[in-house]
Protein backbone atom coordinates (compact mmCIF):
# COMPACT_ATOMS: atom_id res chain seq x y z
CA UNK A 1 0.00 0.00 0.00
CA UNK A 2 1.60 3.49 -0.59
CA UNK A 3 1.36 6.45 1.77
CA UNK A 4 -2.00 7.84 1.21
CA UNK A 5 -0.64 11.47 2.75
CA UNK A 6 2.02 12.30 0.05
CA UNK A 7 1.12 10.12 -2.69
CA UNK A 8 -2.19 11.75 -2.95
CA UNK A 9 -0.10 14.94 -2.90
CA UNK A 10 2.22 13.72 -5.44
CA UNK A 11 -1.15 12.18 -7.72
CA UNK A 12 -2.11 16.25 -8.11
CA UNK A 13 0.92 17.33 -10.56
CA UNK A 14 2.28 13.68 -11.22
CA UNK A 15 0.84 10.66 -12.96
CA UNK A 16 1.74 7.08 -12.55
CA UNK A 17 4.29 5.30 -14.51
CA UNK A 18 6.04 2.49 -13.71
CA UNK A 19 7.40 0.38 -10.97
CA UNK A 20 10.62 0.20 -8.86
CA UNK A 21 12.25 -3.33 -10.24
CA UNK A 22 16.02 -2.89 -8.37
CA UNK A 23 17.84 -0.31 -7.19
CA UNK A 24 21.14 1.00 -5.30
CA UNK A 25 21.92 4.57 -3.50
CA UNK A 26 23.72 5.02 -6.84
CA UNK A 27 21.81 3.86 -9.61
CA UNK A 28 17.54 2.47 -10.28
CA UNK A 29 16.15 0.77 -12.79
CA UNK A 30 12.83 0.98 -13.51
CA UNK A 31 10.11 -0.71 -15.03
CA UNK A 32 7.82 1.55 -16.85
CA UNK A 33 4.48 2.27 -19.76
CA UNK A 34 5.24 2.04 -23.54
CA UNK A 35 5.75 5.88 -23.87
CA UNK A 36 7.69 8.33 -24.68
CA UNK A 37 10.03 9.61 -22.77
CA UNK A 38 13.61 11.57 -22.82
CA UNK A 39 16.82 10.62 -21.07
CA UNK A 40 17.00 13.64 -17.97
CA UNK A 41 13.51 13.28 -17.27
CA UNK A 42 12.61 13.76 -13.36
CA UNK A 43 10.64 11.28 -11.87
CA UNK A 44 8.99 10.81 -8.57
CA UNK A 45 8.91 8.24 -5.95
CA UNK A 46 7.00 8.48 -2.84
CA UNK A 47 7.95 6.56 -0.29
CA UNK A 48 6.43 4.18 2.10
CA UNK A 49 8.76 3.87 4.32
CA UNK A 50 9.23 7.87 5.12
CA UNK A 51 6.66 9.24 5.97
CA UNK A 52 6.03 12.39 3.53
CA UNK A 53 9.18 11.44 2.05
CA UNK A 54 9.69 12.17 -2.22
CA UNK A 55 12.69 10.43 -3.97
CA UNK A 56 13.69 12.61 -6.95
CA UNK A 57 15.01 10.07 -10.15
CA UNK A 58 16.77 11.43 -13.35
CA UNK A 59 16.53 8.64 -16.26
CA UNK A 60 19.59 8.41 -17.85
CA UNK A 61 19.40 5.26 -20.17
CA UNK A 62 16.08 4.07 -21.45
CA UNK A 63 15.61 0.56 -23.43
CA UNK A 64 12.94 -1.16 -25.22
CA UNK A 65 11.68 -4.46 -23.11
CA UNK A 66 9.33 -7.09 -24.49
CA UNK A 67 7.71 -9.13 -21.20
CA UNK A 68 7.74 -12.79 -21.19
CA UNK A 69 10.57 -13.15 -24.32
CA UNK A 70 13.67 -14.16 -24.23
CA UNK A 71 14.48 -13.91 -28.03
CA UNK A 72 13.72 -10.59 -29.27
CA UNK A 73 15.71 -11.30 -32.50
CA UNK A 74 13.01 -14.62 -33.58
CA UNK A 75 9.75 -12.12 -32.59
CA UNK A 76 11.84 -9.81 -35.39
CA UNK A 77 11.84 -12.71 -37.71
CA UNK A 78 8.51 -13.41 -37.36
CA UNK A 79 7.08 -9.99 -38.05
CA UNK A 80 8.99 -9.95 -41.26
CA UNK A 81 7.19 -13.13 -42.36
CA UNK A 82 3.55 -12.90 -40.73
CA UNK A 83 3.33 -8.94 -41.25
CA UNK A 84 1.55 -6.74 -38.25
CA UNK A 85 -0.54 -8.81 -37.57
CA UNK A 86 1.40 -10.63 -35.42
CA UNK A 87 1.61 -7.25 -33.21
CA UNK A 88 -1.47 -7.66 -31.77
CA UNK A 89 -0.30 -10.40 -29.37
CA UNK A 90 2.62 -7.86 -28.70
CA UNK A 91 0.77 -4.84 -27.69
CA UNK A 92 0.93 -5.51 -23.95
CA UNK A 93 4.46 -7.01 -23.70
CA UNK A 94 5.65 -3.59 -24.47
CA UNK A 95 7.66 -1.47 -21.49
CA UNK A 96 10.79 0.15 -20.90
CA UNK A 97 13.41 -0.41 -18.74
CA UNK A 98 14.64 2.68 -17.56
CA UNK A 99 17.90 3.23 -15.71
CA UNK A 100 18.58 6.24 -13.72
CA UNK A 101 20.77 8.30 -10.93
CA UNK A 102 18.94 8.43 -7.75
CA UNK A 103 19.12 12.72 -7.27
CA UNK A 104 18.25 12.27 -3.48
CA UNK A 105 14.74 12.98 -1.60
CA UNK A 106 13.08 15.74 0.51
CA UNK A 107 10.93 15.77 3.38
CA UNK A 108 8.16 17.98 4.93
CA UNK A 109 7.34 18.27 8.04
CA UNK A 110 3.91 19.00 8.62
CA UNK A 111 0.73 19.92 6.42
CA UNK A 112 2.34 23.04 4.93
CA UNK A 113 5.79 23.12 6.18
CA UNK A 114 8.54 23.92 3.69
CA UNK A 115 10.44 20.97 1.85
CA UNK A 116 14.04 19.47 2.85
CA UNK A 117 16.28 18.22 0.53
CA UNK A 118 18.47 15.30 1.68
CA UNK A 119 21.68 13.47 -0.22
CA UNK A 120 20.50 9.95 -1.54
CA UNK A 121 21.45 8.13 1.73
CA UNK A 122 17.98 5.99 1.52
CA UNK A 123 16.16 4.14 -0.67
CA UNK A 124 12.53 3.93 -1.66
CA UNK A 125 10.84 0.19 -1.28
CA UNK A 126 10.66 -2.81 -3.45
CA UNK A 127 8.19 -1.84 -6.54
CA UNK A 128 7.33 1.20 -5.63
CA UNK A 129 5.26 3.44 -7.64
CA UNK A 130 7.41 5.70 -9.89
CA UNK A 131 5.59 9.31 -11.29
CA UNK A 132 6.10 11.36 -14.19
CA UNK A 133 5.72 15.06 -13.40
CA UNK A 134 3.40 16.97 -15.54
CA UNK A 135 5.78 19.73 -16.70
CA UNK A 136 3.06 22.78 -16.35
CA UNK A 137 1.43 21.35 -13.19
CA UNK A 138 4.65 20.41 -11.71
CA UNK A 139 6.60 23.63 -11.72
CA UNK A 140 5.35 24.98 -8.77
CA UNK A 141 6.43 21.93 -6.62
CA UNK A 142 9.03 21.33 -8.48
CA UNK A 143 10.52 24.76 -7.39
CA UNK A 144 9.42 24.34 -4.05
CA UNK A 145 11.07 20.63 -2.89
CA UNK A 146 14.45 21.92 -5.11
CA UNK A 147 14.58 25.56 -3.59
CA UNK A 148 17.76 24.72 -1.55
CA UNK A 149 19.24 23.50 -4.10
CA UNK A 150 18.58 25.53 -7.21
CA UNK A 151 19.09 28.83 -4.90
CA UNK A 152 21.72 31.48 -4.99
CA UNK A 153 23.35 34.55 -6.56
CA UNK A 154 24.85 33.56 -9.39
CA UNK A 155 21.61 33.03 -12.21
CA UNK A 156 22.80 29.84 -14.73
CA UNK A 157 19.37 29.14 -16.42
CA UNK A 158 16.28 27.12 -16.43
CA UNK A 159 15.91 23.78 -14.99
CA UNK A 160 15.95 21.14 -17.82
CA UNK A 161 14.02 18.10 -17.29
CA UNK A 162 14.78 16.07 -20.42
CA UNK A 163 14.17 18.00 -23.51
CA UNK A 164 11.37 20.53 -21.29
CA UNK A 165 12.45 23.61 -19.90
CA UNK A 166 10.92 24.18 -16.89
CA UNK A 167 10.17 27.14 -15.17
CA UNK A 168 12.77 26.67 -12.82
CA UNK A 169 15.30 29.27 -12.27
CA UNK A 170 18.40 27.55 -10.96
CA UNK A 171 21.54 29.46 -9.61
CA UNK A 172 24.62 28.88 -7.80
CA UNK A 173 25.79 30.22 -4.63
CA UNK A 174 28.94 32.46 -4.90
CA UNK A 175 30.18 30.56 -1.97
CA UNK A 176 30.85 27.50 -4.62
CA UNK A 177 32.34 29.42 -7.16
CA UNK A 178 35.94 29.05 -5.41
CA UNK A 179 35.55 25.41 -5.23
CA UNK A 180 36.81 23.36 -7.97
CA UNK A 181 34.45 21.94 -10.29
CA UNK A 182 33.89 21.04 -13.58
CA UNK A 183 31.78 21.31 -16.80
CA UNK A 184 31.71 18.52 -19.20
CA UNK A 185 30.05 17.46 -22.30
CA UNK A 186 30.48 16.73 -26.09
CA UNK A 187 31.14 19.33 -28.50
CA UNK A 188 27.84 21.52 -29.19
CA UNK A 189 25.88 20.31 -26.10
CA UNK A 190 26.39 24.01 -24.71
CA UNK A 191 29.47 24.37 -22.59
CA UNK A 192 30.29 27.55 -23.78
CA UNK A 193 26.60 29.03 -24.01
CA UNK A 194 26.54 28.46 -19.91
CA UNK A 195 30.03 29.75 -19.39
CA UNK A 196 28.55 33.21 -21.22
CA UNK A 197 25.35 32.80 -18.99
CA UNK A 198 27.94 32.61 -16.06
CA UNK A 199 30.25 35.42 -17.09
CA UNK A 200 26.69 37.71 -17.46
CA UNK A 201 25.81 36.65 -14.11
CA UNK A 202 28.81 37.88 -12.40
CA UNK A 203 28.66 40.91 -13.88
CA UNK A 204 25.10 41.63 -12.43
CA UNK A 205 25.83 40.08 -9.43
CA UNK A 206 29.19 42.29 -9.29
CA UNK A 207 26.72 45.27 -10.49
CA UNK A 208 23.96 44.68 -7.91
CA UNK A 209 27.05 44.35 -5.14
CA UNK A 210 27.92 48.45 -6.48
CA UNK A 211 24.95 49.74 -6.22
CA UNK A 212 24.32 48.95 -2.52
CA UNK A 213 28.28 50.04 -2.23
CA UNK A 214 28.52 46.95 -0.55
CA UNK A 215 31.18 44.32 -0.71
CA UNK A 216 31.44 40.53 -2.02
CA UNK A 217 32.11 41.08 -5.65
CA UNK A 218 33.15 37.95 -7.75
CA UNK A 219 35.95 37.78 -10.29
CA UNK A 220 36.12 35.61 -13.20
CA UNK A 221 39.29 34.80 -15.78
CA UNK A 222 37.54 32.78 -18.67
CA UNK A 223 39.73 31.17 -21.30
CA UNK A 224 37.96 31.82 -24.84
CA UNK A 225 39.34 29.29 -27.30
CA UNK A 226 37.01 30.38 -30.09
CA UNK A 227 36.57 34.39 -29.39
CA UNK A 228 33.13 34.26 -29.02
CA UNK A 229 32.48 35.69 -25.45
CA UNK A 230 33.17 39.29 -26.17
CA UNK A 231 30.52 39.78 -29.03
CA UNK A 232 28.87 36.74 -28.18
CA UNK A 233 27.94 33.54 -29.55
CA UNK A 234 24.77 33.90 -31.14
CA UNK A 235 23.71 37.92 -30.89
CA UNK A 236 24.53 39.62 -27.67
CA UNK A 237 27.90 39.14 -25.44
CA UNK A 238 29.91 40.86 -22.76
CA UNK A 239 30.56 44.05 -24.91
CA UNK A 240 27.31 44.56 -24.68
CA UNK A 241 26.67 44.73 -20.89
CA UNK A 242 29.36 47.08 -20.89
CA UNK A 243 28.37 49.39 -23.34
CA UNK A 244 25.12 49.66 -21.05
CA UNK A 245 26.53 49.95 -17.87
CA UNK A 246 26.27 53.31 -16.34
CA UNK A 247 29.71 55.13 -16.85
CA UNK A 248 30.58 55.22 -13.38
CA UNK A 249 29.60 51.77 -12.83
CA UNK A 250 31.92 50.49 -15.94
CA UNK A 251 35.11 52.95 -14.60
CA UNK A 252 34.67 51.02 -11.41
CA UNK A 253 33.90 47.79 -12.88
CA UNK A 254 35.73 47.29 -15.90
CA UNK A 255 38.60 49.93 -15.35
CA UNK A 256 40.52 50.41 -18.50
CA UNK A 257 40.09 47.21 -19.40
CA UNK A 258 38.23 42.90 -19.46
CA UNK A 259 39.69 42.15 -22.53
CA UNK A 260 43.19 40.01 -23.16
CA UNK A 261 44.43 39.19 -26.73
CA UNK A 262 47.84 38.55 -27.95
CA UNK A 263 47.23 41.28 -30.61
CA UNK A 264 45.01 44.39 -29.51
CA UNK A 265 44.95 45.40 -33.26
CA UNK A 266 43.15 42.38 -33.96
CA UNK A 267 40.54 42.93 -31.42
CA UNK A 268 36.89 44.21 -33.09
CA UNK A 269 36.46 48.06 -33.04
CA UNK A 270 33.60 48.20 -30.25
CA UNK A 271 36.00 45.29 -28.00
CA UNK A 272 39.14 47.32 -28.54
CA UNK A 273 38.72 50.09 -26.31
CA UNK A 274 38.44 47.77 -23.36
CA UNK A 275 41.30 45.15 -24.65
CA UNK A 276 44.69 45.14 -23.20
CA UNK A 277 47.74 43.20 -25.25
CA UNK A 278 48.62 40.06 -22.29
CA UNK A 279 52.57 39.50 -21.98
CA UNK A 280 53.92 37.61 -19.08
CA UNK A 281 57.70 38.18 -18.42
CA UNK A 282 60.89 35.36 -18.39
CA UNK A 283 61.33 36.35 -15.09
CA UNK A 284 57.36 34.72 -13.90
CA UNK A 285 58.15 31.66 -15.24
CA UNK A 286 59.21 28.78 -13.39
CA UNK A 287 60.29 25.31 -14.03
CA UNK A 288 57.31 23.50 -12.64
CA UNK A 289 55.28 25.73 -15.13
CA UNK A 290 57.51 24.08 -17.91
CA UNK A 291 56.97 20.72 -16.27
CA UNK A 292 53.09 21.37 -15.90
CA UNK A 293 52.56 21.87 -19.93
CA UNK A 294 54.98 19.17 -21.45
CA UNK A 295 57.11 16.40 -20.83
CA UNK A 296 60.34 16.59 -19.19
CA UNK A 297 62.30 13.84 -17.72
CA UNK A 298 64.07 14.32 -14.03
CA UNK A 299 67.35 15.40 -15.31
CA UNK A 300 66.35 18.11 -17.36
CA UNK A 301 63.56 19.58 -14.47
CA UNK A 302 66.89 19.37 -12.16
CA UNK A 303 69.06 20.95 -14.94
CA UNK A 304 66.36 23.68 -14.92
CA UNK A 305 66.10 24.21 -11.62
CA UNK A 306 70.03 24.70 -11.45
CA UNK A 307 69.67 27.42 -13.64
CA UNK A 308 66.78 28.67 -11.10
CA UNK A 309 68.57 28.98 -8.13
CA UNK A 310 71.67 30.81 -9.72
CA UNK A 311 69.97 32.82 -12.24
CA UNK A 312 66.51 33.50 -10.34
CA UNK A 313 64.64 35.85 -12.60
CA UNK A 314 67.02 35.41 -16.05
CA UNK A 315 66.99 31.46 -15.82
CA UNK A 316 65.11 31.07 -19.50
CA UNK A 317 67.95 33.23 -21.10
CA UNK A 318 70.74 31.34 -20.06
CA UNK A 319 69.36 27.86 -20.58
CA UNK A 320 72.35 26.31 -23.06
CA UNK A 321 74.52 29.50 -21.83
CA UNK A 322 75.25 28.10 -18.15
CA UNK A 323 75.28 24.69 -18.59
CA UNK A 324 76.08 23.68 -14.76
CA UNK A 325 77.96 20.73 -15.34
CA UNK A 326 75.31 18.83 -16.98
CA UNK A 327 75.02 16.52 -20.08
CA UNK A 328 74.94 18.57 -23.33
CA UNK A 329 71.72 15.94 -24.34
CA UNK A 330 70.04 17.39 -21.03
CA UNK A 331 71.06 21.07 -22.27
CA UNK A 332 69.90 20.54 -25.85
CA UNK A 333 66.34 18.76 -24.55
CA UNK A 334 65.64 21.60 -22.24
CA UNK A 335 66.63 24.00 -24.96
CA UNK A 336 64.06 22.17 -27.08
CA UNK A 337 61.75 22.86 -24.46
CA UNK A 338 61.77 26.46 -24.43
CA UNK A 339 61.87 27.18 -27.94
CA UNK A 340 58.39 28.46 -27.91
CA UNK A 341 58.77 30.55 -25.17
CA UNK A 342 61.68 32.46 -26.92
CA UNK A 343 59.88 32.66 -30.26
CA UNK A 344 56.45 33.33 -28.41
CA UNK A 345 55.81 37.45 -29.04
CA UNK A 346 53.58 37.27 -25.56
CA UNK A 347 56.54 35.98 -23.56
CA UNK A 348 59.07 38.97 -22.99
CA UNK A 349 62.37 39.34 -21.81
CA UNK A 350 61.55 42.92 -19.35
CA UNK A 351 59.54 42.29 -16.42
CA UNK A 352 58.17 45.92 -17.14
CA UNK A 353 56.22 44.83 -20.28
CA UNK A 354 54.28 42.18 -17.85
CA UNK A 355 50.81 42.50 -17.44
CA UNK A 356 50.70 39.77 -15.27
CA UNK A 357 50.11 42.53 -12.04
CA UNK A 358 47.34 44.28 -13.63
CA UNK A 359 45.33 40.78 -14.13
CA UNK A 360 46.56 40.01 -10.48
CA UNK A 361 44.93 42.99 -9.81
CA UNK A 362 41.87 43.58 -11.69
CA UNK A 363 41.00 39.71 -10.41
CA UNK A 364 41.77 40.49 -6.75
CA UNK A 365 38.97 43.56 -7.36
CA UNK A 366 36.26 41.53 -8.05
CA UNK A 367 36.07 42.14 -11.77
CA UNK A 368 35.64 39.59 -14.99
CA UNK A 369 38.61 39.00 -17.83
CA UNK A 370 38.02 37.34 -20.94
CA UNK A 371 41.16 35.81 -22.26
CA UNK A 372 41.10 35.36 -25.90
CA UNK A 373 43.42 32.85 -26.71
CA UNK A 374 42.62 32.18 -30.33
CA UNK A 375 45.59 33.23 -31.81
CA UNK A 376 47.83 31.27 -29.37
CA UNK A 377 49.46 28.28 -29.87
CA UNK A 378 48.76 25.10 -27.78
CA UNK A 379 51.61 25.42 -25.72
CA UNK A 380 51.43 29.42 -25.24
CA UNK A 381 47.80 28.61 -24.07
CA UNK A 382 48.73 26.35 -21.37
CA UNK A 383 51.88 28.14 -20.34
CA UNK A 384 49.81 31.75 -19.89
CA UNK A 385 47.15 30.11 -17.93
CA UNK A 386 49.48 28.10 -15.81
CA UNK A 387 51.44 31.24 -14.81
CA UNK A 388 48.12 32.79 -14.45
CA UNK A 389 46.49 30.60 -12.09
CA UNK A 390 49.95 29.58 -10.18
CA UNK A 391 50.68 33.36 -9.28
Amino acid sequence: MSNPDISASVERWAEPFGRLSKGSITQLDLVAKNEDIAVGELLLIPSLRGSRRVFLFKAMDVENVLRRVNDVGSVAGTLVVEGDSYLADLEQEKVLRVTGKLLGYVTREGAVGGWTFKKPRRLPEHLAVVYRIKPAESEPYIRRMLETQVSGEIFLGKLLAGDRVLDVDVYLPKNSIPIHMGIFGTTGCGKSNLVLVLLKSVIDHNFRVWLRGGSGRISMFAIDPHDEFALGIRKYGIQDIVDVLPEEARRDLVRDFYYLTPYRDAAAGRVKRFAQEIRIAYSEIMPIDIQSITEVSDQMMAYMNALEAVHHGEWISQAGVDDQGFPQTTIAAVQRRLEFVRRSHIFVGETARSTLPKIIEALEEGRVIVFNTSLLSELEQFLTVTVIART
